[in-house]
This record gives C-alpha cells, structure tokens and sequence, in this order.
C-alpha cells in the first residue's frame, strides 16, 4: 500500500515539475535568417540571427521605431518582439546577430559584413525578433561583435 502511494506521489511530482517547466527551458537553440531585398541604392542583405536562448520563434524584417536611434526597443508595450537596428550602409552584403542570456538580462552582438563601395553609412535597417517569452528591451544589452 505504502509503495503505491509512493509511486503515485512520485508521478504527481513529476507531472507537477513539467506543468511548471517554461517552454523556453525545453525549447533549443536554433538560427534564424532571411534575405533583405535589394533596391535601386541598396544591394540585398542576408540577416542571420543565432539564438543561444531559446527564446526566438521568428526574425522578419521591420519598419524604423520613430524618434531618436535606439539599438533595441520593444514596439510599443508588446514584450514578446525585440526591434533590433542596425546602421550600416548601402553596400552591406549581410548582417549577424548573436542572442545570449548574461547575469542580468540579455545581450545582443551584432557584426555587419560590409561590401566595397562609395555609396556611404547611414542606411539604417531595423529587425524584427518575435520571441516565445516576454522580454523588456531595456534589459537587452548592444554590442558589436568585431
């Protein structure tokens, strides 16, 4: 009797520790890319966001946040996207960013992989990560990578 009521505790505990479990703890890693389409002053870049998290579900391309430059910002207050930008210029041919968890928050590497040209900086892109758990930007350090 004694033994069947451990078993049963036992399973209990351990359905109890899965309902508890977040799903990002379960969720791996992964890579996540998509190509910027080219214009008439722009050439094409491929975006390619490594995700040591689990957090990220989805990149997309996404529209400037208004008002001043602000490296990561969260649209509006939805927690669950990151709007990442990135000033580069005309001739990037690809742009990387690295997602990692640090002691108090999270950080964001960024490495922008420039082409040869004489068309200048300035030409801001702006990314989309869309994420399976809420994240407050300003919890979200910025940093370059090289």
């Amino acid at each position: 009797m004694i033994g069947k009521l451990a078993r049963a505790a036992a399973v209990a505990v351990m359905i109890l520790a899965i309902a508890v479990t977040p799903l990002n703890a379960v969720i791996s890693s992964g890579q996540f890319d998509f190509r910027w389409p080219g214009g008439e002053f722009h050439s094409s870049v491929r975006v390619l966001v490594d995700d040591h998290t689990g957090l990220v579900r989805e990149v997309s391309m996404a529209p400037s946040p208004p008002g001043a430059y602000v490296p990561v910002s969260n649209p509006g207050s939805n927690r669950r996207v990151l709007i990442v930008s990135v000033d580069g210029s005309s001739c990037d041919r690809g742009i990387q960013l690295v997602l990692d968890r640090t002691p108090g928050g999270y950080l964001i590497g960024e490495r922008t992989l420039e082409g040869r040209c004489a068309l200048g900086t300035g030409f801001e892109r702006s990314i989309a990560i869309y994420l399976w758990s809420p994240v407050d930007a300003s919890l979200v350090d910025f940093v370059p990578l090289d």
